[in-house]
């Protein structure tokens, strides 16, 4: 028997540079690069502890990333993975030998066209919000292989309450068609067949060798969108603070949630400090009112045709609150 490791990547094995404590700050020696900006320059990085915690598992197991970062995404990854992996939140898999699984791409093909008005949809409204009201917040569209996977919005660590006020209004919008999901700097919006779990199951009957019966099966993530796959291992590990973590914490030992929250930094504290606090619900955020305007049935020469866009007030629909953990900030571009 051997071990098999589905691990999710950012907020789980490494984190961007401002994020990496541990119970200090760290010197840039005491760091390794695990993966690269756009521009080719280090952007995340693994602690002495991840490190070690990486070495030790790459010794011993077949480790496969599963992430919401694109195919270009990853290919930034400076980690050694050689067993295949499972991208843009379970919509594309790679096999052992790092070519695309073309069969679950074509499953993945009329789901991810069918949802692409409605993704577009959503990418125009944020954008019109976010000129409109002079935010910092970046929207922008997920893709691979020809197909829309999800729209992604990021922005500054200092400047989080833009995103909780966006989340609102998408989960207001679209709760109900689409997932909202936010966690540190990162906010989501995912078609509802958009799972790491189901890609992940997909994984084990079909690329490793014996499934199950010749393997155990361990799990590490850190947020809400990761409780699928984990859910389908032996065990699973999460890291304290993180949203997953803090959230078990806060269910079953709210002080020292509380505590775990405050170690994460002063630009986290008051959504981790609400979590700690036991009102977090794994399935839905407070929604506001929705987008300024709707547009009309059929469209207007400047912008696309509605997508039943409409307005659900107050209810609890979308995105969990977010939990930023100590070491580990999201960068899921």
């Amino acid at each position: 028997m051997r071990l098999a490791v589905f691990m999710d990547l950012d907020d789980a094995i490494f984190q961007t540079r401002p994020k990496c404590r541990a119970d200090g700050e760290l010197a840039d020696e005491e760091l390794v690069v695990g993966a690269l900006g756009p521009d080719g320059r280090p952007l995340s990085f693994l602690t002495p502890g991840q490190d070690l915690l990486w070495r030790t598992l790459a010794e011993a197991a077949t480790i496969v990333p599963v992430t919401a970062r694109s195919l270009a995404s990853f290919q930034r990854v400076t980690l050694p993975f050689n067993h295949g992996a499972v991208l843009d939140f379970g919509g594309l898999t790679l096999e052992p030998s790092g070519e695309i699984d073309q069969d679950w791409l074509a499953r993945m093909g009329p789901l991810c066209r069918g949802a692409a008005p409605l993704l577009t949809e959503a990418l125009y409204l944020l954008q019109k919000a976010i000129d409109g009201e002079g935010l910092a917040a970046r929207p922008r569209l997920v893709s691979d292989a020809g197909l829309i996977f999800y729209v992604l919005v990021k922005t500054a660590p200092e400047r989080l309450g833009e995103l909780e006020e966006l989340e609102g209004r998408l989960a207001a919008t679209f709760g109900g068609r689409a997932v909202v999901r936010r966690n540190g700097n990162n906010l989501a919006l995912l078609p509802p067949f958009l799972d790491k779990g189901a890609a992940v199951e997909r994984f084990i009957e079909r690329h490793l060798p014996g499934g199950r019966r010749s393997h155990l099966i361990l799990g590490l993530g850190d947020s809400l969108t990761d409780r699928g796959f984990l859910a389908l291992g032996d065990y699973f590990m999460v890291p304290v603070r993180s949203q997953l973590g803090l959230a078990a914490l806060a269910a079953s030992a709210p002080a020292q949630a509380a505590d775990g929250a405050k170690k994460a930094g002063p630009a986290q504290a008051a959504d981790e400090m609400r979590l700690a606090g036991g009102r977090l619900s794994p399935d839905g955020a407070q929604a506001s009112g929705g987008f300024a305007e709707s547009p009309a049935p059929g469209g207007t020469a400047d912008r696309p045709p509605a997508v039943g866009f409409f307005d659900v007030g107050a209810e609890s629909v979308g995105a969990a609150d977010q939990c930023q953990p100590t070491g580990h900030a999201v960068s899921a571009d």
